[in-house]
């Protein structure tokens, strides 16, 4: 597990510099939305086809062990090397140390204490369980916010409507919910309507709902439900917050365009979100933002965006597909490239520490600092 985590991060990372260095720059709102999406798909995904970490005992085995009865060269060994006298030494007093003849070719395994890897293997019980215990809270969050989902579906009273080829359910939610309009996604669309959507006119209480619609459509409900599961295995890792941050981002600016491309005027929507923006700040609900204007920052984002919107942009859904085909493609290579050189180096520094585990386990049990590479791996064989 920690494997895939640390794997999966440093996919992230690399794949999180290539989206701000270089994508951002040069992808429209929509193209970066799908670009992110796929980076951290791909980082939770590529760890999976990289092959199971070996165990000690297999690892040591395939590198170091070899057929004893095979051996033809018994005349060729050193009786005055050091290290066969040291293991007939050994060998008069210990039962541990076997094969002496072939010290030559197998070597002694020798346990010396490892400072850094003493800090691992007596804090990996408080870290695991600390991980356990985050790992849980955030899966009851997660939990907790979809069963509220579904009382609201349940409890609102609701009304069908069609707009922008779009059902969806209006919710009529009471004062005392103190609910943002918002909208989600479960086995229909919703759109919650606090008693604040009352304020609205008719043509801008569609334009509201237009914004809405945008995330019904580009299913902004399922990928915050991914982004709760990435966090499962990210939360400890800054570059999630940029993703979580950066697809906030561009959920609104893709919402915007498509509110504005179906209303065919630019500054009457800006209009709009600044009304909303007054109306939010006069009942002093500074804590509960409306979803298209959720922070003082974004806010003022998409208002930047609106007035220097270009009048000949067309919509969402932007012609220069190769972009987005290269950027996909690029991402893949890049990630996939870090995995395999990343992996082995992983699985080394796993199988050492692994290997550091026993030895010092054995030592603490024996008082023995030396071993036969042969017995330990028949007693971790047994284990198994």
């Amino acid at each position: 597990m920690f494997s895939y985590i640390i794997l999966s991060s440093i996919l992230a990372l690399v794949g999180g510099i290539f989206y701000f260095a270089i994508l951002k720059r040069f992808l429209q709102v929509l193209h970066a939305k799908y670009a992110l999406m796929s980076i951290i798909a791909l980082s939770l995904v590529i760890p999976f086809t990289v092959p199971n970490l070996p165990t000690f005992a297999d690892s040591v085995e395939s590198q170091h062990l070899f057929d004893y009865h095979a051996y033809d060269k018994w005349n060729v060994v050193d009786i005055q090397d050091p290290k066969l006298l040291d293991c007939y030494n050994q060998a008069a007093t210990s039962g541990d140390v076997c094969n002496c003849e072939m010290v030559q070719k197998t070597e002694i395994l020798a346990y010396k204490s490892h400072g850094g890897y003493n800090i691992i293997y007596w804090s990996r019980q408080p870290v695991i369980y600390t991980f356990l215990l985050i790992l849980g809270l955030m899966i009851l969050d997660l939990g907790v916010k979809l069963m509220f989902l579904v009382y609201l579906a349940m409890s609102s009273r609701k009304e069908k409507y069609r707009l922008a080829d779009t059902n969806f359910y209006i919710l009529y939610t009471s004062n005392h919910q103190k609910l943002p309009i918002s909208s989600f996604t479960l086995f229909r669309h919703y759109i919650i309507c606090p008693p604040l959507f009352e304020k609205f006119t008719a043509e801008e209480q569609k334009a509201i709902l237009l914004h809405e619609i945008a995330h019904l459509q580009q299913h902004d409900t399922w990928q915050q439900i991914g982004l709760n599961i990435a966090r499962l295995f990210w939360w400890m890792m800054p570059m999630y917050y940029f993703f979580k941050k950066e697809l906030r981002s561009l959920n609104e600016f893709v919402a915007d365009e498509f509110a504005v491309e179906k209303m065919g005027n630019t500054k009457k929507y800006a209009t709009i979100l600044l009304k909303a923006k007054e109306c939010q700040l006069n009942l002093q609900q500074a804590s509960y933002t409306l979803t298209f204007a959720k922070a003082k920052s974004l806010f003022k984002d998409r208002i930047l965006r609106l007035v220097h919107r270009p009048k000949h942009t067309e919509g969402i859904a932007p012609k220069k597909s190769k972009h987005l085909l290269f950027a996909l493609c690029t991402a893949v290579g890049l990630l996939w490239a870090t995995s395999v050189l990343t992996a082995p180096v992983l699985q080394d520094q796993v199988i050492a520490f692994k290997q550091y585990e026993v030895l010092k386990m054995e030592s603490d049990q024996t008082g023995k600092s030396t071993f036969c590479k042969d017995c330990l791996i028949q007693k971790l064989t047994k284990r198994k």
